[in-house]
């Protein structure tokens, strides 16, 4: 998604690789660190079973959500309306009128929040901090290894096993599958260039593979355009 496009409300979390711009990233193979001891949960509602893992003080979902399984109602669905991209990589829901779609997360865990997502951050900074690793270009340690840039490919060290499943624009049209990845969080936030406005955008982060700069070699958040973005993905986490 091009950020220059609209700077105007949300906050996003980046994932940028390293390498030649022009080589086309690549998502192959298993979406899951072997070396990861992942736990599961399984959705009453629908029967399906995801992997979580433990980050921090939280436990998290090791996959986006897919809810529910069969016959979406209206305000989700599959990347470019292909059931095994839902498969592979969760479905796109939508902000509606209601505000952020906290249902889509099962009785017991919930739409995380920025002060979950900055716990993540915090959690891989202060890791490199300790092994001496100040820099290094996005949190490719949240990365699945699929996840391939030119040489650069993601470690997964924690088992968050993010996947560059693209997004959906507000103008109904599907982009950067395989490019990167993003996910609604529970807050919203003013226009920060109209006082007056009583409009609230939602927060949303976002991992790429050729995406902008970092802050302190984990990611950057800053003021963006998440009112472009018609259908983005859900993790859920829980305490």
């Amino acid at each position: 998604m091009n950020i220059k496009k609209t700077v105007l409300a949300g906050i996003f979390f980046l994932l940028t690789g390293c390498g030649d711009s022009n080589t086309k990233p690549e998502d192959s193979g298993s979406q899951f660190n072997p070396d990861i001891n992942y736990g599961s949960f399984t959705d009453s509602r629908d029967g399906q079973t995801y992997r979580t893992v433990r980050i921090g003080n939280l436990t998290w979902m090791a996959q986006n959500m897919n809810y529910p399984k069969n016959s979406p109602p209206d305000g989700l669905g599959c990347y470019d309306n292909d059931e095994n991209n839902c498969k592979k990589y969760g479905k796109l829901y939508e902000w509606g009128f209601s505000g952020a779609p906290s249902y889509v997360c099962p009785s017991g865990w919930r739409l995380p929040d920025t002060t979950d997502w900055d716990n993540l951050l915090m959690t891989v900074k202060t890791d490199r901090e300790k092994h001496g690793v100040y820099y290094r270009r996005g949190p490719v340690e949240l990365q699945s290894q699929s996840w391939k840039y030119n040489t650069y490919h993601g470690t997964d060290i924690y088992g968050f096993s993010a996947m560059p499943g693209g997004l959906k624009t507000r103008y109904d049209y599907f982009t950067d599958i395989g490019r990167e990845t993003i996910w609604w969080s529970a807050n919203t936030i003013p226009n920060p260039y109209n006082v007056n406005s009583t409009l609230l955008y939602p927060v949303i982060y976002e991992m790429g593979s050729i995406l902008g700069s970092i802050v302190e070699g984990v990611g950057r958040s800053y003021i963006g355009s998440s009112r472009n973005v018609g259908g983005a993905y859900v993790r859920c986490v829980r305490d």
